[in-house]
């Protein structure tokens, strides 16, 4: 999984000596992997209303744009490798999972203003394999996730797409070689 990859990037980034600053979904400046809250069951909750979600969403813009000049930019000067595990364009893809009500067409605008990553993997599977990870996603709603993500990597021209149905060391060796050509 992410996990696990993560920490085999981060462990080899470490023996080039190249410090990493890791995030989950948006920026909090700390290097404490718990930064963040993963959701266990991300389509628990119902979505919030069309108020609730605009606000939420300019909020989350906000947050990005000044953890960005305040502190993502300056550690990126200073040669950290900045890792986020999940980022705004996830809100796109899975707004379900954000609990997001508002105008997809407002917030896909919004985030053509953001800062964007120098690359953007996928680690992608199957849905069916996925599923027996997360069962709590219906598998139809999964489906019609992992194509949504597949197109979005496919749109952006810093996407990779990596296979992750196969050997772990093989996914790990393919993350550490696009991460490398990347590097400055």
């Amino acid at each position: 999984g992410k996990s696990t990859i993560i920490d085999a990037l981060t462990d080899h980034l470490d023996k080039l000596g190249i410090e990493v600053s890791y995030h989950h979904w948006r920026p909090v400046i700390s290097d404490n992997k718990q930064a963040g809250s993963p959701a266990s069951d991300p389509h628990a909750k119902p979505r919030r209303g069309v108020l609730v979600s605009t606000a939420r969403l300019f909020i989350l813009i906000g947050v990005w744009w000044v953890s960005y000049v305040r502190d993502l930019s300056p550690l990126r000067k200073r040669g950290k490798f900045i890792i986020f595990d999940r980022f705004y364009a996830d809100l796109l893809v899975d707004s379900r999972r954000y609990r997001y009500g508002g105008s997809r067409l407002l917030a896909s605008c919004l985030f053509r203003l953001m800062p964007k990553p120098s690359l953007v993997i996928l680690l992608d599977a199957e849905a069916e394999v996925l599923y027996h990870r997360k069962p709590e996603v219906e598998l139809h709603k999964l489906k019609q996730i992992v194509a949504d993500y597949r197109k979005y990597i496919a749109s952006i021209p810093h996407g990779v797409l990596i296979n992750s149905n196969q050997n772990v060391d093989k996914v790990i060796s393919y993350v550490v070689r696009k991460v490398e050509s990347v590097l400055p």
